[in-house]
C-alpha cells in the first residue's frame, strides 16, 4: 500500500492490514470472504462491466453490501435525467440488485449530493440460493 498513498505511512500498528489492487469484475478472495462489501461511487464508474462487479460482489459477500451509488431510481427527473440520458450515464436501478442475489432492506437518498447528479444509499442483504430459486 505503500506504493499507492502519497505521503509516509507506517504499517508497524496495522500488522494486520493488507491491501489488494484488483479489477472489479474479477475480485481475488474466496467465496463469501467478506460479512460486508461496500461501495462508494465506484458502480458508475464501471458501468461498462457492471454486471460482473455486482456478481463478484454476491460472490465474495457472506451477509450483505451497501453501495453509494448514484442509481437511476434517484436521477430521473428534471437536470439529474437529463444528464443521466445524455450521456448514457450509469444504468443501475435499485430492482436489478434482485438479479445480483441481493435485497435492499433499507434505502435513502436523503443525503447531500451534487446538483448535477444524485446518490444514494442502499443496504441490500443477501439472499441465499433457495430465496433465489423461488423468486
Amino acid at each position: 500500500m505503500v506504493d499507492y498513498v502519497p505521503f509516509p505511512i507506517s504499517f508497524s500498528e496495522h500488522v494486520r492490514l493488507s491491501f489488494v489492487q484488483a479489477s472489479g469484475d474479477h475480485i481475488p478472495f474466496q467465496d463469501g470472504s467478506f460479512d460486508l462489501v461496500y461501495t462508494n461511487q465506484a458502480l458508475e464508474q464501471m458501468d461498462h462491466i457492471k454486471d460482473n462487479v455486482l456478481r463478484e460482489i454476491a460472490r465474495v459477500t457472506r451477509r450483505a453490501a451497501v453501495f453509494s451509488e448514484p442509481f437511476r431510481d434517484w436521477n430521473a427527473s428534471g437536470i439529474r435525467r437529463n444528464r443521466v440520458l445524455a450521456s448514457q450515464y450509469f444504468s443501475g436501478a435499485l430492482d436489478d440488485l434482485k438479479s445480483y442475489g441481493f435485497v435492499p432492506i433499507f434505502s435513502t437518498d436523503d443525503i447531500p449530493s451534487k446538483v448535477i447528479l444524485h446518490t444514494g444509499i442502499v443496504v441490500a442483504e443477501k439472499l441465499v440460493q433457495s430465496e433465489l430459486r423461488n423468486s
